[in-house]
């Protein structure tokens, strides 16, 4: 989705360990994937893009996976309230 402010389904997915191409624009490109590996804009961007998925290793792509999981550990509640506080301690 063009211009998704966060993306929440996009962390969702993240954490079941699937490989996710997203747009290349707002959450998932600030926020979440960042890699411009995952990003893609234009039908052939997306097209490049799942074929370099598909053509992957299984060794590549359980290491996607992983990595994947702990992308989306970043945005845990544990995560967020260690940041939340220690932002809070900043400005106390």
């Amino acid at each position: 989705m063009e211009a998704e402010h966060f993306g929440i389904s996009v962390v969702e997915m993240l954490a079941a360990g699937l490989i996710v191409v997203a747009h290349n624009s707002a959450g998932p490109k600030q926020d979440i994937i960042k890699d411009e590996q995952f990003l893609a804009e234009s039908k052939e961007d997306y097209i490049d893009k799942l074929r370099k998925v598909i053509d992957s290793s299984e060794e590549e792509l359980n290491s996607f996976s992983d990595l994947n999981r702990k992308k989306a550990d970043s945005f845990s509640e544990e995560e967020f309230q260690k940041h939340f506080l220690v932002s809070m301690q900043r400005n106390v």
